[in-house]
C-alpha cells in the first residue's frame, strides 16, 4: 500500500490565488479547509489548501480513515504505519502563502494497478486565533479513477435495495441522505421509510433515522435551511398519501409537518422556489389496477391542483390550478424564477381506457402573478423523462416514455427561453430510454445516466451513457456504466464525481448497490 502514496510527494507550489474554500465535516476547525477534486489516472490533479496566511502547517495522507478526538480537534485519519507526511512545516516546509491559499498541481500515472485505490488526508496548522491554537481541516479522500468509469463504494447500501427512491446531498456536501424508495420489483414495489446516509470521505453507507410513513414515488428537496422536505407517495402497494415530513440533519431526526397537501399525491413534482418556498404540481391519487389488470384507474386520477410549502410555518397553503391533470411530469425552476412544468400523463385516452392520454402543452408558473400560462405545444408526448436547465436558460426534455404501451422513447424537445416555446432537436438520442437520471457537468453539458428500455410496466435495465452539448445540439454516446440500473439517483459529489445508487437491476429488482461515476 506504499507504492501508491510515494507519487503524492511530487507536489508542485503554483502560487495560484483561490476563491476561499468551504469547511466540511468532521470537526474540522479554524481556518483550515482542503479540497480534492476528481483524480483521474493520467491526468492532473489540483488539490488546494486555505488556512491563515503564514501559518505553518502539516499535511498527512493515510490509506484508512479512522476517528482520534484530542483535546484540540479531531483527526479522522487511521493513523496506520502507512501515514505519511506530505507537507512538514515543523521540518521546514514553506508556510502559508501570504493570500491564505495554496494550490498544488500533480500528473497522476497511468497506473492500472493505482485504479480504485483510495486514500484519506488532512492538514493542521498551527494557529494562534484558532481554537487551542491549531486549525485542523475537514478531512478528504481520493479514489484514483478513470474518465467515464464508475467504481462501487467502499460499501453498498447498509439496511435496504431500493428504487424509486431519492437522494439529496445536504447542505455540507460530504453527505447524501437516501431517502425511501421500493425494495422488490419495480412494478410491484413494497415501500420503504428506511434512510440511509452516504459520507463521502470514508465512501460507506450508514442507517439513517426511520421516516414516519413508508414512501416510494415521493419528492424530497432540500430546502434553503438544510433540511429536506419529503412529499406524497405511497405507503403501500395501494395507497398514496397526502402527509409530507421534514428531515433536520442537526438532531437527525424526521418531523411530520404541520398540515398535509390537500390531495393525495404519488408521481407528482417538487420545485424549490427562490424564495425558500417549494412548489408541489400535480401527482395522482390512484396506483392500483382494475380487476382486469388495466391501469385505467390510474390514468383517470392525476390531479391539476398544486400546493405550495411554507418552511417558516412548516405547512401548506392551496397553490393555483395548473391547465392541465399532471401524472409523471417534470417541473424546473427556470433562471427568471419562474417554473416550467412539461409532459406526463392526464388522463384515460377517450377512445381506449386502457391507454394513456398525454399532455399536449407546457405551462409556466409565475411567482409574480401566482398563475399557470402555457408555453406551447411539446412535439413529444413524454411520461416519467428527464428535464434539465442549461446554461442559456433552456431546457432539455429528454427520453422518457411514450405511446399506448408506455414505451421507452429516444425523442428530445428543447424549450427555448427567447421565444418561450418548443422546438425539436435536430437528432434524436441514439438509443431510447425512461426512467434514466442525469448529471450536469462542468461544461454544461447534460449526462443522461442508466434507465430502462421497453414498457414501463415490463422494461429491462440498461449501463448507458448519453451525454447531450448545448453547444452543437447533439448527443454522444459515452462509455457505459459497466453495470444495468434504472429508477435509480444520480446526485453530485463535491470534487466534481456522481454518486448512482440503486434502482432496479436488469430482472427487475432493486437493487443495494452503489457507484461513483466520474464523468
Amino acid at each position: 500500500m506504499i507504492r501508491p502514496i510515494r507519487f503524492l510527494i511530487l507536489i508542485l507550489l503554483t502560487g495560484a490565488v483561490l476563491s476561499p474554500l468551504p469547511a466540511q465535516g468532521c470537526t474540522g476547525q479554524g481556518n483550515a479547509t482542503l479540497f480534492f477534486p476528481v483524480g483521474t489516472l493520467g491526468g492532473a490533479w489540483t488539490p488546494a489548501l486555505a488556512a491563515s496566511p503564514g501559518a505553518v502547517f502539516n499535511w498527512y495522507v493515510d490509506v484508512a480513515p479512522g476517528t482520534f478526538t484530542f483535546p484540540a480537534g479531531t483527526v479522522c485519519l487511521g493513523l496506520t504505519p502507512q501515514l505519511l507526511t506530505l507537507w512538514d512545516g515543523l521540518a521546514g516546509a514553506p508556510a502559508m502563502p501570504g493570500n491564505g491559499m495554496l494550490s498544488l498541481a500533480l500528473q497522476l500515472p497511468l497506473t492500472p494497478a493505482l485504479l480504485g485505490v483510495t486514500l484519506y488526508s488532512q492538514f493542521i496548522t498551527i494557529d494562534p486565533l484558532a481554537p487551542n491554537g491549531l486549525g485542523i481541516s475537514n478531512p478528504q479522500s481520493l479514489q484514483l479513477a478513470l474518465t467515464d468509469f464508475s467504481l462501487p463504494t467502499a460499501t453498498p447500501l447498509a439496511s435496504f435495495g431500493t428504487s424509486l427512491h431519492r437522494a439529496v446531498p445536504l447542505q455540507d456536501d460530504r453527505y447524501t441522505l437516501i431517502i425511501g424508495g421500493g425494495s422488490g420489483t419495480l412494478i410491484g414495489p413494497t415501500p420503504s421509510a428506511n434512510t440511509e446516509i452516504y459520507d463521502h470521505f470514508t465512501r460507506t453507507f450508514l442507517v439513517g433515522p426511520v421516516m414516519n410513513i413508508p414512501r416510494v414515488l415521493h419528492t424530497a428537496t432540500r430546502l434553503g435551511d438544510g433540511r429536506v422536505l419529503v412529499t406524497g407517495g405511497l405507503d403501500s402497494t395501494t395507497g398514496n398519501v397526502a402527509s409530507a415530513e421534514i428531515y433536520d440533519p442537526v438532531s437527525n431526526t424526521w418531523t411530520m409537518t404541520v398540515n398535509n397537501m390537500r390531495n393525495v399525491r404519488a408521481a407528482h413534482a417538487a420545485t424549490l422556489l427562490a424564495d425558500g418556498r417549494v412548489l408541489i404540481t400535480g401527482g395522482n391519487g390512484v396506483f392500483a389496477t382494475a380487476a382486469n389488470g388495466s391501469f385505467t384507474p390510474v390514468f383517470q386520477s392525476g390531479f391539476d391542483t398544486t400546493d405550495i410549502f411554507d418552511p417558516t410555518t412548516n405547512s401548506f397553503i392551496n397553490g393555483p390550478q395548473m391547465i392541465e391533470k399532471r401524472i409523471g411530469h417534470s417541473a424546473v425552476l427556470l433562471p427568471d424564477l419562474r417554473v416550467l412544468v412539461a409532459g406526463g400523463i392526464t388522463d384515460a385516452s377517450p377512445i381506449l381506457p386502457i391507454f394513456p392520454a398525454y399532455t399536449v402543452a407546457g405551462e409556466i408558473w409565475n411567482p409574480a402573478t401566482n398563475t399557470f400560462t402555457p408555453t406551447g405545444v411539446t412535439p413529444n408526448d413524454r411520461f416519467v423523462g428527464t428535464m434539465d436547465v442549461l446554461p442559456n436558460g433552456d431546457v432539455l426534455f429528454a427520453g422518457g416514455a411514450a405511446g399506448g404501451l408506455m414505451v421507452s422513447t429516444n425523442t428530445a424537445d428543447l424549450w427555448v427561453s427567447a421565444s418561450n416555446s418548443w422546438t425539436i432537436l435536430p437528432s434524436n438520442m441514439p438509443v431510447d430510454v425512461a426512467l434514466a437520471a442525469t448529471a450536469r457537468l462542468a461544461n454544461g453539458s447534460i449526462a443522461i445516466i442508466g434507465g430502462g428500455q421497453g414498457s414501463v410496466a415490463l422494461n429491462t435495465a440498461v449501463d448507458q451513457v448519453v451525454v447531450y452539448n448545448p453547444s452543437t445540439f447533439t448527443f454522444t454516446m459515452r462509455a457505459p456504466l459497466g453495470y444495468a440500473t434504472g429508477s435509480h439517483t444520480v446526485s453530485p459529489l463535491p470534487d466534481g464525481s456522481f454518486l448512482v445508487v440503486g434502482g432496479v437491476d436488469p430482472m427487475g429488482f432493486a437493487s443495494t448497490t452503489a457507484h461513483i461515476w466520474t464523468p
